[in-house]
């Protein structure tokens, strides 16, 4: 599909797509002894319909332990997608620094998050985690590279 995009259709506005790439690197991706913090470079969607109903339920309090479980979810699940398996005795940490914010995702209204998170996995620079990834949410850089 990528290479047979010619254009871009943008609100009926047509432009032509004269170069495109495509790289492919090999990056760290796994679990660390260490704490690194990550910044969303693009909006987080962490709820799917059905944690939803049960995240606008939970009091203040109960959200963000919520959110940091989805997380943890969403890194095991992108090590997953690489190929990356965990030994038993090796857990995912999260703790998450996140503000709310509502966004449109196919002409519904949605709730997404935005801020950082430190967890003691090591991601590659630019990876999508959670819902919505290819359409360009979750991006995640750490925090100093």
């Amino acid at each position: 599909l990528f290479l047979r995009v010619q254009e871009l259709d943008i609100e009926g506005r047509i432009y032509p797509l004269n170069h495109k790439g495509l790289k492919c690197e090999e990056a760290e991706a796994g679990y660390s002894e260490s704490l690194h913090t990550y910044t969303f470079r693009t909006l987080w969607m962490a709820l799917n319909q059905a944690n939803y109903a049960r995240f606008i339920q939970l009091p203040e309090a109960g959200r963000r332990p919520e959110l940091e479980r989805l997380l943890r979810g969403h890194i095991l699940a992108a090590f997953k997608g690489m190929g990356v398996w965990l030994e038993p005795e090796q857990r995912i940490l999260a703790q998450v620094q996140l503000r709310q914010k509502e966004t449109r995702f196919k002409d519904q209204r949605m709730i997404a998050f935005e801020g950082q998170f430190t967890t003691n996995a090591v991601l590659p620079r630019w990876i999508g985690i959670g819902k919505a990834v290819s359409r360009g949410f979750g991006t995640v850089e750490r925090v100093g590279d």
